[in-house]
């Protein structure tokens, strides 16, 4: 079966504008209401992946310090 699959790795630097805020907001609220149609592929076999996920952190690589916690959209 053909599955079409999207990955998407985004980043922005602090401080986001409200009008950016916006639309990541938008954003995320389209990801939560597509995330229950998504599957797991190769579900219960040896090379099952996570395919459906959606999370975001704030990350301070450029700072040499580790990352926050990852949080689910």
């Amino acid at each position: 079966m053909a599955l079409r699959r999207y990955r998407i790795d985004l980043a922005y630097p602090e401080p986001i504008s409200p009008q950016l805020e916006g639309r990541l907001r938008a954003f995320e609220n389209a990801a939560r209401a597509i995330l229950p149609d998504a599957v797991i592929i190769n579900e219960g076999q040896d090379n099952e992946e996570d395919t459906i996920r959606a999370k975001k952190h704030i990350c301070y690589h450029d700072e040499g310090l580790p990352c926050e916690s990852e949080v689910e959209i």
